[in-house]
């Protein structure tokens, strides 16, 4: 299940995929469901794809994208630039003062909506993802 919440725990988009759609192919899907204009995106090193980025920055073009390259990540004239930036900044302030300044933690929010949301649901169902005939199942 992928997510697009804000920082107030409101779920804005969802996308429910098997396990073998990659996080980064779910992101048009996402954007496609959202209405508004978006500030800051932040997600986890998963999405470091430029076509996501590239999504992103179509349908919010000032939308500041704070996504973690991976750590043998390199600085790319093909790469999208905010995520040429991300590498810059990291490679000069090193990678937590680059979450801090950021926002980074903003990505927090949407971990913790899971949880709760999860624990809203958990003594009466389980999400599988691995069964698509029932996405809840009761619990025995």
């Amino acid at each position: 299940m992928h997510i697009a919440v804000d920082t107030d725990h409101v779920i804005h988009a969802c996308v429910l995929t098997d396990r073998f759609i990659s996080d980064d192919t779910a992101v048009p899907d996402l954007l496609e469901q959202i209405d508004g204009e978006i500030e800051h995106v932040t997600a986890d090193g998963a999405y470091d794809k430029n076509p996501v980025y590239n999504a992103v920055s179509k349908k919010f073009p000032e939308a500041e994208i704070v996504i973690p390259p991976d750590s043998d990540a390199v600085y790319n004239k093909t790469s999208h630039p905010q995520r040429n930036r991300n590498l810059q900044e990291i490679k000069t302030f090193g990678r937590m003062n680059w979450q801090r300044v950021r926002n980074y933690g903003r990505r927090n929010y949407s971990e913790l909506c899971i949880q709760r949301y999860k624990r809203i649901l958990y003594p009466w169902a389980q999400v599988k993802s691995t069964s698509w005939q029932r996405v809840f199942t009761p619990r025995k």
